[in-house]
């Protein structure tokens, strides 16, 4: 594929702002400070030697991200970075990533995230990674059988952190592994 972008390839990036990348056989979503556009039913994104869903955002007003799997990926199976605002998903799995974690989230210190029913299970890493994050709510959330931790702030968590319902179990590491929050509310944990 050509360094060039031919006159579809600048529309299709205009019009969608989302990209399929060749190379790595992933799709990357980029946009300008418009935010992301809901990725809805159904969404899977299996079996790819890189990456499941790169999402490279800067200064968005937040994603959206429903009813959607990123499985068996070579490396992370879903990565945003350097997204702000409300970042939301309900029923998302990131399963058995081969090389590193099942989601990886770089959102901005100001951003929240918020997960419903999730599993970030079986992954050679940590199931969830969060790094300079903002506000966390876990709910029903599942990482369990991680090569290291279930879920990992190892830079800590710039916000609250509130887990209910939620599971960290039988991973290689921890559980959870957070260096710092403004509080922290653990309710019905299994």
């Amino acid at each position: 594929m050509s360094d060039k972008l031919g006159w579809f390839d600048r529309w299709f990036l205009k019009k969608f702002k989302k990209v399929w990348d060749w190379h790595s056989n992933q799709v990357v979503y980029t946009s300008a400070s418009s935010g992301l556009r809901p990725v809805n039913p159904p969404y899977s994104n299996h079996f790819n030697g890189d990456n499941g869903l790169f999402i490279h955002e800067s200064g968005s007003t937040g994603a959206t991200i429903n009813n959607s799997e990123f499985n068996h990926n070579g490396q992370t199976n879903l990565i945003l970075r350097y997204v702000g605002g409300l970042v939301n998903f309900d029923h998302v799995s990131a399963i058995d990533s081969q090389g590193d974690y099942g989601a990886a989230l770089h959102l901005s210190p100001s951003g929240q995230f918020h997960d419903t029913d999730g599993n970030y299970s079986l992954n050679a890493s940590a199931g969830l990674h969060f790094f300079n994050t903002g506000d966390v709510t876990l709910t029903r959330t599942v990482a369990d059988a991680n090569g290291s931790d279930g879920v990992e702030a190892q830079d800590g968590i710039a916000g609250d952190l509130l887990v209910q319902g939620s599971r960290f179990r039988n991973n290689g590491g921890m559980g959870m592994e957070m260096l710092h929050a403004n509080s922290v509310v653990f309710e019905s944990v299994g």
